[in-house]
C-alpha cells in the first residue's frame, strides 16, 4: 500500500476484489478515497458494481465500507467469544506452551490441551537438583549451553525454524518460578486457579515435589544478584572477615614482587575502608592449627536442617495470602466490577483457606547432627585445600583480621578465631 500510494499519480485505477480488501476501517477508506481523487485515481470492485467517480457511487462505497467494518467487528467477536469457551473448557487458546508442556489435539477433537513434555521435564528436574546442590542459575545456563540443550523458546517454539536462542539466567528463573512446573494454571487475570476450598486445583502432574520446587526458588533467590569478585573464590571466602568493616577479605597475589597471597579489605567506592591487609599463610596455619587442636579428635558431623512440620503450611498460606491480595489490588482498580459474584465466590473459599491454614498445629524446623563415622582431624587430612575451606565454611568458623598496632604483630593479636560451640556442632568434648 505504501508503494501504491507513493506512485498514484502513474496510475488510472486501483483494481480490488472486494472493499473491506482495501482499508480496515471507515475512517482508513475515507483517507485513502479523497486521496485517490486527488491524484485523479479511481477504485474498481470486480464483485461490487460502483462508480466513484459520482457521488451516488462514493456514497454507496462508503455505506459498502461502514458494513465491511461491521462485519470484521462481528467476526472479531465471535473469535474472542470462541476462545474464551474454549479456555474456560481447559483447552489451549493462544501462544506457546509453557516450559514443561506441550500442545497436542484434545481427546474429544475440539480445540487443543497442554499436556507434560517428557523431555522438558527432565530439564527442568535437573534444573531443580542443581539448584538445591548449590549451583547458579548462570552456571546451569552455560552448561545447558556447552551441551546444545536447546533453550525454552527454541523447544516450545511453533514454527518449523525458530530463531536461536541461548540459555541464560532469566529463562531458568522463568522456569522455576512459573506455576505450571507444580501442575498449576492461571487465569485471565494471572491468579492460580483454586477449588471451591481454595486449594490450588492440579491440572498436570507436579515436576517434582513441592519442598523440592520451593527449596530452589529459594536458592535461586539467595544467590539473586550475587557477584564474583576477582580474588574472592579462595579457601578462606566467607570464613575471614576485615575487623574494621565486616566485609570478607578477598586474596591478592600481587601485592609485592615475592608474589605471595595476602588477604585484604579496602572496602567500596562508597563506604571505603582504611585497609586491613596480613599473609594469606599466616592466617591458615594459625586456624588449622587452633581448629584441630579444638576439634580434630571430635567426631566430624554435617550439620543438615530437618523441615518441621509445618513448613508446607506455611508455605501454603503464604501463598493463600498472596492470592488474597491480589484479588484486592485487582478489585480496587475495578477488575471485577463485571463479575463481582466470581470475586464472591473466590475470595470467600480463599479465607475459609487461609483460616484452616492458621488454625492448622505446626512444629518448626531445626538442625540435626549427621555423624560422618571419622573425626574431624582423620577428616581434614582427606581434603585438599579448598575442600578444608568448605569444612570451615560449614562449621560456621569465623577468622576477623584486625589491624596490626605495630608491625611484626604476633598471630595471635592480629586474628580472632571464632569457633561454633560443640553443641552447635552436635558433639561433645570428653
Amino acid at each position: 500500500m505504501s508503494a501504491l500510494l507513493d506512485r498514484l499519480a502513474d496510475f488510472d485505477a486501483v483494481v480490488v476484489y472486494r472493499l473491506d480488501r482495501v482499508a480496515r476501517s471507515l475512517i482508513g477508506f475515507v483517507d485513502l478515497l479523497r486521496r485517490f481523487e486527488a491524484a485523479g485515481v479511481s477504485i474498481v470492485s470486480v464483485t461490487e458494481p460502483f462508480d466513484t467517480t459520482t457521488p451516488y457511487g462514493r456514497a454507496m462505497v462508503q455505506i459498502l465500507a461502514v458494513f465491511a467494518e461491521m462485519e470484521r467487528a462481528l467476526i472479531r467477536e465471535r473469535v474472542l467469544t470462541s476462545k474464551e469457551h474454549l479456555a474456560s473448557m481447559g483447552r489451549h487458546v493462544y501462544g506457546r506452551a509453557p516450559f514443561g508442556l506441550r500442545i497436542v489435539p484434545a481427546p474429544d477433537g475440539v480445540g487443543k490441551v497442554l499436556e507434560r513434555d517428557p523431555e522438558a521435564v527432565e530439564i527442568i528436574r535437573e534444573i531443580i537438583r542443581r539448584l538445591c546442590a548449590g549451583e547458579t542459575a548462570t552456571a546451569i545456563a552455560r552448561d545447558f549451553n556447552r551441551r546444545g540443550v536447546p533453550a525454552p523458546r527454541v523447544h516450545s517454539a511453533k514454527s518449523p525454524n525458530p530463531k536461536p536462542a541461548a540459555w541464560g539466567f532469566p529463562g531458568i528463573a522463568h522456569i522455576i518460578r512459573h506455576p505450571s512446573i507444580l501442575g498449576w494454571r492461571t487465569d485471565s487475570r494471572g491468579h492460580v486457579i483454586r477449588g471451591d476450598d481454595g486449594r490450588e486445583v492440579e491440572f498436570w502432574p507436579p515436576v517434582a515435589p513441592r519442598e523440592d520446587v520451593e527449596k530452589a526458588r529459594q536458592a535461586l533467590e539467595s544467590r539473586r544478584g550475587e557477584r564474583t569478585r576477582p580474588g574472592a573464590t579462595h579457601p578462606l571466602y566467607r570464613v575471614a572477615f576485615c575487623g574494621l568493616c565486616g566485609r570478607q577479605m578477598t586474596m591478592n597475589r600481587n601485592h609485592d614482587k615475592t608474589g605471595e597471597a595476602h588477604l585484604r579489605c579496602v572496602g567500596s567506592a562508597r563506604q571505603p575502608c582504611s585497609g586491613v591487609l596480613i599473609r594469606y599463610r599466616r592466617v591458615w596455619d594459625y586456624l588449622e592449627r587452633e581448629f584441630l587442636e579444638t576439634f580434630g579428635r571430635l567426631p566430624a558431623v554435617e550439620r543438615v536442617w530437618v523441615p518441621g512440620t509445618g513448613e508446607d503450611v506455611e508455605r501454603e498460606l503464604a501463598s493463600v495470602q498472596a492470592a488474597i491480595d491480589a484479588m484486592r489490588d485487582d478489585r480496587a482498580q475495578g477488575l471485577y466490577d463485571d463479575d463481582l459474584d466470581a470475586y464472591r465466590d473466590r475470595m470467600r473459599a480463599l479465607l475459609a483457606r487461609r483460616k484452616v491454614l492458621r488454625e492448622t498445629p505446626r512444629t518448626p524446623g531445626h538442625w540435626e547432627a549427621k555423624p560422618l563415622g571419622v573425626t574431624f582431624g582423620d577428616l581434614w587430612k582427606k581434603l585438599d585445600e579448598h575442600g578444608r575451606g568448605d569444612l570451615l565454611r560449614s562449621a560456621g568458623v569465623r577468622v576477623v583480621v584486625h589491624k596490626a598496632r605495630y608491625p611484626r604483630a604476633p598471630i595471635e593479636e592480629r586474628v580472632d578465631i571464632q569457633f561454633p560451640t560443640e553443641d552447635l556442632l552436635g558433639v561433645a568434648s570428653d
